[in-house]
């Protein structure tokens, strides 16, 4: 059963998709794709996920004082630090690997085996791609 927004925590509300970025370690690329006669997008290329070149610590540090980056740096403490959330496996996953790789869309279920992690990719999933609440 899906959790109701309600029910989040008050430091994961709020962010807009710009934000939400902010807090996940990776990237999607959705490959390229053609336009058709209509004007139709056509994928032709595969799904990735990538590695941001800086990770989300780092990425919230560079943010100049002010009390997004408060609430940002809030949410990512809570998200790291919680004992039933996948995010801290993704994100020490992401640290391990070199910026800018590119993971395959089939490998991201190998990932999920290897990290036991279940929730992890709802989570970069909606921070990427959600539209802002």
């Amino acid at each position: 059963k899906a959790v109701k927004i309600s029910a989040w925590p008050e430091c994961l509300t709020g962010f807009n998709k710009k934000e939400h970025k902010i807090l996940s370690p990776f990237t999607i690329d959705c490959g390229p794709y053609s336009k058709k006669k209509h004007g139709y997008r056509v994928k032709t290329g595969g799904f990735r996920i990538i590695v941001k070149s800086a990770g989300v610590s780092q990425s919230i540090s560079s943010l100049p004082d002010n009390p997004l980056k408060l609430r940002l740096q809030m949410a990512y403490e809570h998200l790291y630090t919680c004992a039933h959330s996948s995010y801290k496996k993704y994100v020490d996953h992401a640290n391990t690997l070199e910026s800018e790789t590119r993971i395959q869309f089939f490998d991201l279920f190998h990932m999920h085996r290897e990290l036991n992690v279940y929730c992890g990719l709802s989570f970069i999933l909606i921070t990427t791609c959600a539209k802002p609440l």
